[in-house]
């Protein structure tokens, strides 16, 4: 995992978003297919590269697990409003980059 860490903001409602523009995203991911902005009730938000065949599960633990060793409620793959919201079931299923945008991959655990 590198250093960038991005702005995190928490909603009143619990929710957590990551403050990296859309430029960071692109000028961070885009040099490797395989990297990612994870963000969100984890430990260690930022840019994580991705080994081939991974599950969301790998992933998050990639990035420290989930904060105070809580249970998984779901992540957002993309940039809102796109993407598409991964449920609990798909925890364990080796994460399909065909959710993300070209340029732009970015996980939101929630």
């Amino acid at each position: 995992m590198t250093n960038t860490k991005p702005t995190m903001l928490h909603s009143d409602r619990g929710s957590v978003f990551s403050v990296f523009s859309e430029e960071e995203l692109k000028n961070m991911t885009n040099n490797s297919k395989r990297k990612v902005a994870i963000c969100g009730r984890i430990n260690n938000s930022g840019i994580v590269e991705v080994p081939e065949g991974a599950t969301l599960a790998e992933i998050i633990e990639l990035a420290g697990g989930i904060l105070d060793k809580k249970d998984f409620k779901g992540a957002h793959v993309g940039v809102p409003p796109y993407g598409r919201f991964l449920s609990k079931e798909e925890l364990n299923k080796e994460l399909d980059f065909d959710l993300f945008d070209n340029y732009i991959r970015a996980i939101n655990v929630l």
